[in-house]
Formats: structure tokens, C-alpha cells, sequence
């Protein structure tokens, strides 16, 4: 962590562009006694990843300019802030988005409109994780079960 940052006991990180849902949010995760730091595109979020470093990242898709894919990339590419945990919300679901969302480094997927009990119990859940790994993954050998005879 460079000496610019602060780090925000439990500090959600809200990444949408519609006002109605980030207050509803805001509401919703300062009664489970997080801190609530907002932004509304790419480059707030970043700004504020960087001041504050959240344990989470709430973020929309559907961003001004670029996208939530390109946030998450972001932050999976730097290894200060690599380990937090990103919760996706889209209005689009398939196979593919929720894959894509994966691979950009999302660590779940909450499709909207979504009551905020729903959002409580995603965000309770991703407190309590440690925070993942992603370093250099092991290479496995092939499986030999069933174990040759």
C-alpha cells in the first residue's frame, strides 16, 4: 500500500452511474456498519481504489466510457489491491456476461434488479472470505485416478 492510502475499516467501494441504486446501496450496507465510498466511472473508481483501498467493489457493467470489465481488469492487475473482492451487478445475464465477468476477475454476480436483502447476504458472505490468491496457480500433473493397478 504506497503511502497515499487509507485504509477504510470494511470500506465498500459503490461503482454505478445511477443515483437511485447508489443511494438504495449506500443505505443497505452502512446497516451492516460498512463504509461506503462512491464513485461513477472508470476513473473515480480508480481514484478512489487508490485512496481508500476497499475490501470490496460493488460495480456496474454499464459504465460511462469504460466498462465494469475494465475496472475489474484494473484492479486483478495490480498487486496492491489484486486480492479485493469484486461483486458484478449487470441487467445482462447469460452464460457468456457472467463468464466474462469472471475472467475479468469478478468474484460474484448479482443481476439487477436485485432486492438489497440480496445484496446484504452477497456482501456479508464476501466479508468473511479471505481475500483470494491470485498468484501463480500450481500445474497439476494428470489425474491418475482411478490409481493404475
Amino acid at each position: 500500500m504506497d503511502a497515499r492510502t487509507t485504509q477504510m475499516r470494511d470500506a465498500v467501494l459503490l461503482v454505478t452511474d445511477d443515483p437511485d441504486l447508489q443511494a438504495e446501496m449506500a443505505e443497505a450496507l452502512e446497516a451492516l456498519g460498512c463504509e461506503i465510498v462512491v464513485a461513477i466511472d472508470h476513473r473515480s473508481a480508480v481514484a478512489r481504489i487508490r485512496e481508500h483501498a476497499p475490501r470490496l467493489i460493488c460495480v456496474d457493467l454499464a459504465l460511462p466510457r469504460d466498462s465494469g470489465f475494465d475496472l475489474c481488469e484494473f484492479v486483478r492487475s495490480d498487486p496492491v489491491h489484486a486480492s479485493v473482492q469484486i461483486l458484478v451487478m449487470s441487467d445482462r445475464d447469460t452464460p457468456e456476461d457472467m463468464a466474462d465477468a469472471e475472467e475479468a476477475g469478478a468474484n460474484a454476480f448479482l443481476r439487477k434488479p436485485f432486492p438489497m436483502r440480496q445484496l446484504g447476504g452477497y456482501v456479508a458472505a464476501m466479508r468473511e472470505r479471505h481475500p483470494p490468491v491470485h498468484t501463480t496457480i500450481r500445474v497439476l500433473a494428470p489425474s491418475t485416478y482411478p490409481p493404475p493397478r
